[in-house]
């Protein structure tokens, strides 16, 4: 299932796997931030690690999610450029064992979450692995925001400040 992020979602639930798609990156980074503080990660290097999928194959990003934590805390895992899930081909020669993905998506380690990342709306819905993260991961769109969302979206931010802004002001910003 996938559900549609707009300016007011937050992440209320921890999850062991994300998959987070679209071109709205800032609001991506967004719910990075809610899923690391949710997860009250501390200053231990090892409880959040990031790959670039272009560059680093899957199966080592699954190798390190199926690994727990020496302190028993929760982890994250974070794999940017997750382009295997669209038809676009990716820029490096990396070749990703996707059954390995799917058989982790089918019994994810609970004490880490995993976060994949696809900075696109184009998702190749015909490929298998596709179709296994849309079933096993919990699967959020961010689109575009319109202009009437993008308003509420930055009221909100500067209201978080503690300053309120007008309705033109905010107009004139967005513009």
């Amino acid at each position: 299932m996938t559900i549609n992020v707009g300016v007011t979602e937050k992440v209320e639930k921890l999850y062991p796997v994300y998959f987070f798609y679209g071109v709205e990156s800032f609001l991506i980074e967004e719910a990075l931030r809610d899923i690391r503080k949710k997860l009250c990660l501390g200053s231990d290097p090892s409880s959040a690690v990031t790959f670039d999928l272009e560059e680093t194959p899957v199966q080592t990003l699954i190798e390190e999610a199926e690994t727990s934590s020496l302190f028993g805390e929760q982890r994250l895992i974070v794999g940017k450029n997750a382009t295997f899930v669209t038809s676009v081909k990716s820029k490096g020669d990396i070749l990703h064992q996707e059954k390995a993905l799917i058989s982790y998506l089918e019994q994810p380690l609970a004490s880490n979450v995993v976060v994949f990342i696809a900075n696109t709306d184009a998702l190749d819905k015909r490929k298998k692995i596709t179709k296994a993260i849309e079933e096993h991961a919990y699967t959020l769109h961010f689109k575009p925001l319109r202009e009437m969302e993008l308003l509420q979206w930055l009221t909100n931010h500067v209201q978080q400040w503690g300053v309120r802004i007008e309705h033109d002001a905010a107009r004139k910003l967005i513009q």
